[in-house]
């Protein structure tokens, strides 16, 4: 009956069966299974994650070295190629004061092989070109080198012959016309509708300069340059009203007064802020004055060194913006991406420090005209430069908003002047003793 009992007992799962002290196969511990990757999906994820990183990173380098390998490529073909639309053009002087010019003879004779006699050639040294303001004429060219002896029983070639004598000193573009250490940047053509001025034939009609208007709209003034006579009173006008001021005292150019009004009318309705002026026309006393009080002479200039004499100059601020803070602001971005639209140039920047002698100023604006402050914003060229490229290359062609704009350095010829017929014009002299020509169709 009792053993009945206990197996009806086993039957029912109620009694425990050892065999031999160890427990029955039942009461084993569960087996601890480890679990496969499919049900590791937080380490899948990671991996995933990881490897899609690595392929985007891989990518980035390529693409970046196709675009640096591409770019590298077009630099050199557009170098070499003296016909390539964009070829880079270079030639600045870099030396300071008067003297002559520099100039060296680069050409050489080099023996031929014809038939096993050696045909001696030669040619011409390079004439020597003036780089320097107020230089005398280059020296001659030195003779080339004798050319090397033909094969075959060939002769040595004869010496080059002696180049020609450079022509008279011409104004470069930085230290010369600044007076101070800098380099130039190239100025790129074909692009933008910009080419060197080619034919000239266009400026052909002689006037004499007494009855030539002097805009004086290009005239360039610094350290080196001091301004000539005062700015033409008749021109210059009160700011206020028509233009927002921090006094209603300042005055100035008629011409920088339009393009002021332009400017803030088109910032106020692209919503880049409200602008007013806080400086402009300044006579010798006045500048005087600016000069003697300022803490920091490194944002400001003597008397009869300053552009604010000329009227065509002006402060701008943003109205909530500290003076301080304009080259940060979103308004002070807006003024610097944007005031050549309206012939209104940045006159000094902190990288052409070198070359201007004054430290950044985001609030100081240069009236030059419309073809001008664009072409200077183009080429990411201060003024000093602008004036050095002009008196450097003889002048350009460009297409600016639909206009054909042609510019033209010149100096005076018997005190004449050539200017172009059935065109639109102004001179102005530059203040170096030259004169520039803007014309347009």
């Amino acid at each position: 009956m009792a053993s009945d009992t206990k197996r009806l007992a086993q039957k029912n799962g109620f009694v425990r069966t050892e065999v031999s002290g160890r427990p029955g196969r039942h009461e084993r511990p569960e087996r601890q299974v480890r679990p496969g990757r499919h049900e590791r999906p937080e380490r899948q994820t990671r991996f995933k994650w990881r490897m899609t990183i690595v392929l985007v990173i891989v990518n980035i380098v390529l693409v970046t070295g196709l675009v640096l390998m591409y770019n590298s490529l077009k630099r050199t073909d557009s170098d070499t190629d003296l016909n390539a639309p964009g070829r880079v053009l270079t030639g600045f002087g870099a030396l300071n004061g008067g003297g002559a010019g520099r100039s060296e003879g680069s050409a050489s004779g080099a023996g031929n092989v014809d038939d096993g006699v050696g045909t001696a050639s030669s040619e011409a040294g390079a004439a020597g070109d003036a780089y320097m303001v107020g230089g005398g004429a280059g020296a001659a060219g030195g003779a080339g080198a004798a050319g090397d002896a033909g094969a075959a029983g060939g002769g040595s070639g004869t010496a080059g012959a002696t180049g020609a004598a450079g022509g008279g000193g011409r104004l470069v573009s930085d230290d010369a016309v600044a007076g101070i250490n800098g380099s130039v940047p190239s100025i790129v053509t074909g692009q933008n509708g910009i080419n060197i001025l080619s034919d000239l034939s266009i400026f052909s009609k002689p006037v004499q300069i007494n009855d030539i208007e002097d805009t004086r709209y290009l005239e360039l003034v610094n350290l080196t340059y001091p301004i000539g006579p005062e700015a033409d009173a008749r021109l210059i006008m009160p700011a206020w009203p028509g233009v927002p001021v921090s006094t209603t005292e300042i005055t100035i150019h008629e011409k920088a007064r339009e393009a002021v009004i332009e400017l803030i009318a088109a910032a106020r309705e692209a919503g880049a802020g409200e602008f007013y002026l806080s400086s402009g026309y300044r006579d010798f006393d006045k500048q005087s004055q600016t000069y003697n009080e300022a803490v920091d002479k490194a944002y400001a200039q003597p008397p009869n060194h300053s552009e604010h004499q000329t009227g065509l100059a002006v402060d701008i601020l943003a109205t909530g913006v500290l003076q301080a803070e304009m080259t940060m602001s979103r308004e002070g971005r807006w003024l610097a991406e944007n005031s050549w639209r309206y012939g209104l140039l940045l006159r000094y920047t902190d990288d052409k420090r070198s070359i201007t002698g004054i430290a950044g100023e985001p609030w100081h604006f240069r009236f030059v005209g419309k073809p001008h402050a664009w072409f200077c914003f183009q080429n990411n060229l201060c003024y000093e430069e602008y004036i050095g490229f002009l008196a450097d290359y003889g002048g350009y062609s460009a297409v600016y908003n639909g206009t054909e704009y042609l510019v033209m350095c010149q100096t005076l010829e018997n005190n004449t002047l050539y200017l172009p017929e059935n065109m639109g014009y102004n001179v102005s002299g530059d203040n170096t003793g030259r004169y520039i020509v803007t014309a347009w169709k």
